[in-house]
């Protein structure tokens, strides 16, 4: 017998149907036995009489954040705008350093001076933060594409095309389901949070920003970078001194302010 395991909230790309597809897969193999954690299947009540619920199958636990049990928890808080409840949270994770700056070159210090052998830096970043470009980080994706990223997840200290050199980042797509030890989030102008308390979710197309209707791939883009890291996170949210085209100067203050109310500390009070 053949097993498959799912879960939600992994969908970071349109055409991504996530476990809905799978319910309406099921609705057309009526011989399949479904077993299931208790709220699993909540969304398909169809199915609802051919699903034997099982509690053991709910992983409450993640097993890839070893220092930090609750930085799953936390990132889905803070995509979904419940800063209290976020900052809760971070009295869990006493142990894994939440950080934040708005210098790019006071993180890449500060993730210099933890790189280790058995310590792997590197620089993630949404591949939808676009204007990331006047501060040095390249997310176009035909640059992405170039990169050479198995030398980048595993090559050491002394190669320039590895994640320790901290000049390439690294979008959803190339570190989902991988994690480094110390990662240093690049924010961009893709996510930022609104006057009203909430998280505007916007795509560059053709020299504009214009609303990104997939809100949800949005959250889980950055709930995917979010819970990257092993060991420590680091968040830079740029901080223009100059009026940059198409960089929401004000919106990245407000992003800032949002995630040090959500828990995360001023990379100046770890130095």
């Amino acid at each position: 017998m053949e097993s498959t395991q799912i879960g939600d909230g992994q969908e970071i790309n349109t055409g991504e149907a996530g476990i809905t597809a799978w319910f309406e897969a099921l609705q057309e193999r009526s011989d399949w036995i479904v077993y299931a954690a208790p709220d699993a299947a909540a969304g398909a009540p169809e199915l609802s009489n051919r699903i034997w619920h099982d509690a053991d199958l709910h992983l409450d636990a993640s097993v890839r954040s070893p220092r930090a049990v609750a930085i799953a928890a936390w990132a889905d808080a803070v995509t979904a705008g419940d800063l209290a409840k976020a900052s809760d949270l971070t009295d869990k994770f006493d142990e894994f350093p939440l950080l934040l700056t708005r210098s790019l070159g006071e993180m890449r210090s500060y993730l210099r001076d933890r790189a280790r052998p058995d310590r792997r830096t590197g620089l993630i970043a949404s591949s939808q933060a676009r204007r990331l470009r006047p501060f040095g980080v390249e997310m176009d994706g035909a640059f992405q594409g170039s990169v050479d990223w198995p030398r980048w997840f595993v090559d050491g200290q002394d190669e320039i095309r590895s994640s320790y050199a901290l000049e390439v980042a690294a979008s959803e797509f190339k570190c989902q389901g991988l994690e480094i030890d110390w990662a240093g989030l690049c924010w961009g102008c893709d996510f930022t949070w609104r006057p009203g308390g909430s998280w505007h979710a916007k795509r560059l197309s053709g020299g504009k920003w214009h609303e990104d209707s997939a809100v949800a791939y949005a959250r889980n883009r950055y709930r995917v970078l979010l819970t990257r890291a092993r060991h420590g996170l680091v968040i830079w949210v740029p901080d223009p001194d100059t009026a940059t085209p198409l960089v929401d100067a004000a919106g990245l203050d407000r992003t800032a302010d949002a995630l040090l109310a959500a828990g995360a500390r001023p990379l100046a009070e770890a130095a």
